[in-house]
């Protein structure tokens, strides 16, 4: 009996937690810790909702520190370590699938890219199922 996960996704995932665990949680860790020593300011009912309360402030920072790239860093490696599988890919495939069969015909005209992906995906499941052994209506069926 197999688990349900091939060597090659087993790795995608052992390099995505490896990742998070070695690069993400000590530089949040580090962040969090600059944080709290940071300079302390009391909480003060006045000076939060003060006189021009309903006067937005935009305060423009003069650039992005280290700390806020972090996510942007994590969003980025576990993108292209488990977005970007076979399963990934096929799952993109069929929801483009999905979105274009439910686009009026005007508007199918304009997406000819969108075209080629959805009938790639029917061949493909028209494929399958004769594989599975039932092309009378498409259903696969799988033993437990």
């Amino acid at each position: 009996m197999t688990s349900g996960i091939s060597k090659s996704e087993f790795r995608r995932l052992l390099a995505t937690v490896t990742c998070v665990i070695f690069v993400y949680l000590p530089l949040s860790l580090i962040g969090l810790v600059n944080y709290i020593r940071g300079p302390k300011i009391p909480y003060s009912l006045h000076r939060v909702h003060g006189p021009i309360w309903k006067l937005i402030v935009f305060d423009p920072a003069p650039k992005a520190t280290w700390p806020n790239w972090i996510g942007v860093l994590l969003a980025i490696t576990s993108f292209s370590l488990i977005g970007l599988t076979r399963n990934a890919r096929l799952f993109y495939g069929h929801f483009v699938e999905w979105v274009y069969g439910r686009l009026p015909e005007r508007y199918q005209v304009k997406v000819p890219w969108m075209r080629s992906i959805s009938e790639a995906c029917k061949a493909r499941r028209e494929a399958q199922s004769i594989v599975n052994g039932d092309t009378r209506n498409n259903i696969s069926m799988v033993e437990p």
